[in-house]
């Protein structure tokens, strides 16, 4: 019986070195604006950042489909990173789920968290010399693969794989420069998407929301101005991850558990 949470994610200044192309592709800076950073993608696609004002910089790319399958056991992809005109400026993309795997020969009762959801992308800078740097990209979720004679999810279990939300873009001027507001983390316990970041930059993109559910993840939005003040891109959202649930005899599982996203492996929800 599993009766603690086991909560699992990654680490973005490691990333992932299994993920390749899959990883969110980073804005490209062109101009004093960076475009944000694409959501990674695991089970689905990540979603493309905004471009900067005027499309004064290129969106990075959402990361593409991983293998959606029980084996290999893989953890999640980080988002792109949100360009700046200089190093110093870029925001980082969130990083990906981690990977779970628990096989046992009888019964197999989950009463707590087991998330392997990902991470909210760092909002923008705003720097009065170098402009508004992109929102970097939400992480995607990783994978979790339960597998027993018999699978018992409680009306307290809760399996979450979700994607995080993508940062907002930063805004500046010679006189005006604001931060953008960094992710929402993908959700360990509900199947509600995370929020992209939005509300502290006046013309930086907002950030899509990350994936949740059956719910695809959002594109971030492209930068605006005002006031003369110009604004970057927003992060895309990250992916969904992936969760198997295996049974030999019938599942067990109580109105009241959540799985996000749906399970693959027979075992359907209430």
């Amino acid at each position: 019986m599993v009766s603690q949470s086991i909560l699992a994610t990654g680490i973005i200044e490691n990333g992932n070195a299994a993920c390749g192309s899959s990883q969110g592709g980073p804005g490209i800076f062109t101009d004093t604006t960076g475009g944000g950073g694409g959501g990674g993608g695991n089970g689905t696609e990540g979603r493309e950042g905004g471009g900067g004002f005027d499309n004064g910089s290129a969106p990075g790319s959402g990361g593409p489909n991983r293998p959606t399958s029980a084996d290999p056991l893989l953890g999640g992809c980080p988002g792109g990173i949100g360009r700046g005109k200089t190093a110093a400026t870029d925001s980082r993309g969130g990083a990906g789920g981690g990977a779970i795997q628990l096989s046992v020969a009888r019964t197999l009762t989950i009463s707590r968290r087991i998330s392997v959801s990902g991470r909210g992308g760092e909002g923008g800078t705003g720097n009065a010399s170098a402009g508004g740097a992109g929102g970097g990209g939400g992480g995607s979720g990783g994978r979790v693969v339960l597998e027993a004679f018999q699978v018992n999810l409680t009306a307290s279990a809760r399996l979450t794989a979700n994607g995080g939300g993508g940062g907002e873009a930063g805004t500046a001027d010679t006189n005006v420069s604001t931060d953008g507001a960094n992710g929402a983390n993908g959700a360990d316990d509900s199947l509600t998407p995370a929020r992209g970041g939005r509300a502290n930059s006046d013309s930086g993109g907002d950030g899509g929301d990350g994936g949740a559910g059956s719910t695809p993840p959002q594109g971030g939005a492209v930068g605006g101005t005002k006031n003369n003040a110009e604004g970057g891109g927003g992060g895309g959202g990250g992916a969904v991850g992936f969760i198997h649930l295996r049974s030999v005899q019938t599942c067990a599982i109580t109105v009241g558990a959540v799985i996000s996203p749906p399970a693959t492996g027979g075992c359907q929800s209430p």
